[in-house]
């Protein structure tokens, strides 16, 4: 029983001396670069399969910013990639990215246009009533 004790208590000062590591390499994750955007937005823009790209949709969801509206809005008449650049606009902060939903809304139809619509309820667009 002791060294069920003993072997506990170790593990457990091992834990706590590793956790700043853990915790320092986490916030390091969490900050992207502009540069990194850059990189995200090139996959876009380029002939990369549809799965890199939702993937970059994705990522940009949490590492976007207004930069990245410009080249995610093309992608809300895509019937493949169009649910995931409505995730990383729907993430993205600001008056940008309310207005490329809106606008993408005005030329769409059918279930793209449904998802669009979703998009703006989800991101609260006061303009999008009259």
């Amino acid at each position: 029983m002791i060294n069920r004790t003993k072997q506990l208590v170790c593990a457990l000062a091992i834990t706590i001396a590793l956790l700043p590591l853990g915790i320092s390499h986490a916030q390091d994750a969490t900050t992207v670069a502009p540069d990194n955007e850059q990189l995200l937005i090139a996959v876009l823009t380029s002939n990369a399969d549809t799965g890199d790209k939702a993937i970059t949709c994705k990522q940009l969801a949490i590492h976007g910013s207004s930069a990245a509206v410009p080249h995610l809005a093309p992608l809300l008449g895509n019937p493949e990639l169009a649910s995931w650049a409505r995730i990383a606009l729907e993430a993205i902060p600001g008056a940008e990215a309310d207005a490329a939903i809106l606008s993408a809304a005005e030329s769409l139809d059918g279930l793209l246009l449904v998802g669009a619509l979703n998009t703006i309820g989800i991101r609260g667009d006061k303009n999008a009533v009259p």
